[in-house]
């Protein structure tokens, strides 16, 4: 099993504009794996946001990076996201994991 945490933390410089930084870490086997995420988000416009995220794994792995845009129509809960990134995963261990080429994928949310 992998256990995985993060501390996600954001500050919204303006309204259109926030920082987030999100150390995590991640223990599997004899395996441990650190990084220290760096991410901000931009509104575009009203239903589209653009956002980039950066982490710097400390283990001297490669870097994991994720660039995309998600539009989220006013009045809906619904957002879908469009996306590039090099991690071998969407959650957990699979965010502090770098592969050598960029997968593309878009993705939706529903909020309850």
């Amino acid at each position: 099993g992998v256990l995985y945490a993060s501390l996600p933390m954001s500050y919204s410089l303006t309204e259109p504009l926030t920082f987030t930084f999100d150390p995590r870490m991640a223990f599997y086997h004899d395996e441990r794996v650190k990084g220290l995420g760096f991410g901000i988000n931009a509104r575009a416009a009203r239903d589209l946001e653009l956002i980039g995220e950066y982490t710097y794994v400390l283990d001297d792995s490669d870097a994991v990076w994720a660039a995309g845009a998600r539009y989220s129509p006013e009045g809906t809960p619904v957002s879908i996201d469009a996306f590039a990134t090099n991690a071998t995963g969407m959650t957990g261990v699979g965010t502090l994991m770098a592969r050598d080429d960029a997968r593309f994928g878009v993705s939706a949310r529903i909020r309850f």
